[in-house]
């Protein structure tokens, strides 16, 4: 796999605008990789990610906030 490097921002935001779901992975209790996939939001640079206000998913950002995010399109 090539890494391609985008730095043009009309650019990026066009590969964003055509993907529908959003993996964020974080950290469980025990230091293990959690990926959820999740619906997203994107506004001006920002990603809006929906969640309810309790959960282990809280719980986990609350002890590691450390996150990272892959932005997909599902064929159809």
């Amino acid at each position: 796999m090539k890494t391609v490097i985008i730095e043009d921002k009309q650019r990026v935001e066009e590969i964003i605008s055509r993907c529908d779901i959003c993996f964020v992975g974080i950290t469980d209790q025990e230091g293990n990789p959690y990926v959820i996939p999740m619906n997203f939001g994107y506004q001006e640079g920002v990603i809006y990610l929906h969640s309810g206000p309790t959960g282990s998913s809280i719980d986990m950002l609350e002890r590691n906030n450390n996150v990272c995010t892959a932005l997909c399109r599902t064929r159809k």
